[in-house]
């Protein structure tokens, strides 16, 4: 009997076990079949919420590592997967922003970079990045809000105090910017734009010899060209024209291609009057802004000063193609004309300008010079007495006109003119 019961025991152990050890093995809850659903569901959350930010930490790797390696398109390519992944990280943002300035995107990186301070407002990093993007679109008053942000966030970053002494010299506050860059140069020693820019901001401010000590440390430490241009510029204020022409020239050395450099040292090669070397310049820098007025009128002006006719007629010619009625440039070439001996282009010259201006007496008398030169007495007379009429006491042309009254025998109306052009 006693083994009968313990057989009927046993089985009814067995009975109520198997289920339970059942769902122990499922990974369940003994007794709750359903919990063991809710739990497998709870582990596969977690598991893709793991394997999303693995995959957008990886992207992040790979978006740092592109960006460090000068690769900006291929980082914004992967910050933007690791954005899609996961919205709600600033870091994100901020990498992609100062990728999307490096490649010149300037209001996507503003836009990005707001973003980051939206999710993370005690960033730094996406404030600097907005004002660089700031600065480049000309908003400079933005630009500065966005890095007084940033270096009271960040108060020892020598490139955030950098950016804002540019800023204030752009919104031309040059005893701000000296501050800012002072105090850069105090937190970091050796950086070169620090020097640079307190450089600019003493040339603002016409404290040339500051000015050049600071861009001779900045040149200690690195021979970047724009410290060159910067220290010739500071050397030509101080009226110093072979240093500066020196500088100008180890500019060129290290950038041929710079434009301002070469017009610098041309003016100042002009100024020591060798004006071959200040020629060459000016040439050059003709012939890279082949449609640009103004250089070509300092080509023009340079060739006068060196006496070389024939240069100033070339380039007011040019002048003139690009644009007839530029009287200036026709008035210089009328006169460069006339000193050349060229009466009959003068004489075109001043046809051009009558037409212009029909009642301008040194007009009239300049053609009526020329004409005389030419011994076309009679016209001569015609537009001597157009100026008169013109300009009645005109000395010049009543003079001019009384030495052709001479030639053609008309001593009376000589003498009249004499008269009158000597009356007080």
């Amino acid at each position: 009997m006693k083994k009968v019961v313990f057989t009927t025991t046993l089985l009814a152990f067995t009975q109520v076990i198997a289920p339970l050890t059942a769902s122990c093995q499922a990974g369940g809850t003994p007794g709750f079949p359903e919990a063991a659903s809710a739990r497998s569901a709870h582990q596969d959350s977690n598991y893709r919420m793991i394997a999303a930010t693995t995959e957008a930490e990886d992207n992040m790797k790979q978006a740092e590592a592109a960006y460090a390696h000068g690769q900006f398109q291929n980082a914004v390519e992967f910050a933007t997967r690791a954005i899609q992944v996961d919205a709600k990280k600033a870091a994100y943002y901020s990498v992609r922003a100062k990728s999307l300035y490096a490649l010149r995107q300037y209001q996507n990186a503003i836009t990005d970079s707001t973003k980051a301070v939206s999710l993370d407002a005690k960033q730094a990093e996406p404030q600097f990045y907005m004002a660089c993007a700031y600065i480049q679109l000309k908003q400079t008053k933005e630009a500065l809000e966005c890095l007084d942000k940033a270096i009271a966030l960040s108060p020892k970053q020598a490139d955030y105090y950098v950016l804002r002494s540019q800023a204030h010299e752009d919104l031309n506050d040059p005893d701000k910017g000296v501050i800012d860059a002072q105090q850069a140069i105090v937190l970091a020693p050796k950086n070169v734009v620090a020097y640079f820019r307190k450089g600019e901001g003493l040339s603002m401010q016409k404290k040339y010899a500051p000015a050049i000590e600071a861009f001779t440390r900045g040149l200690a430490l690195s021979q970047p060209a724009y410290l060159y241009f910067s220290r010739g510029r500071a050397y030509s204020a101080l009226n110093q024209w072979k240093p500066a022409i020196a500088d100008y020239s180890a500019c060129l050395a290290k950038t041929p291609n710079y434009p301002e450099a070469k017009k610098f040292r041309g003016y100042a090669y002009t100024q020591i009057k060798d004006y071959a070397h200040a020629t060459r310049d000016y040439e050059q820098v003709k012939k890279a802004s082949a449609n640009d007025a103004g250089e070509i009128e300092n080509a023009a002006r340079l060739h006068g000063r060196a006496g070389d006719v024939k240069g100033v007629l070339a380039d007011l010619d040019t002048m003139l193609r690009l644009d007839p009625t530029n009287k200036d440039a026709l008035n210089g070439h009328a006169i460069a004309s006339f000193e050349a001996g060229e009466y009959q282009i003068c004489i075109q010259d001043c046809t051009k300008f009558i037409a212009m201006t029909p009642n301008n007496a040194s007009w009239y008398c300049m053609r009526g010079n020329c004409y005389a030169r030419l011994g076309s007495y009679n016209n001569a007379v015609d537009d001597l007495s157009k100026a008169i009429q013109a300009q009645p006491h005109y000395k010049e042309a009543l003079t001019m006109r009384a030495k052709i009254y001479r030639k053609l025998g008309r001593e009376a109306l000589a003498i009249k003119d004499d008269e009158m052009a000597n009356q007080p």
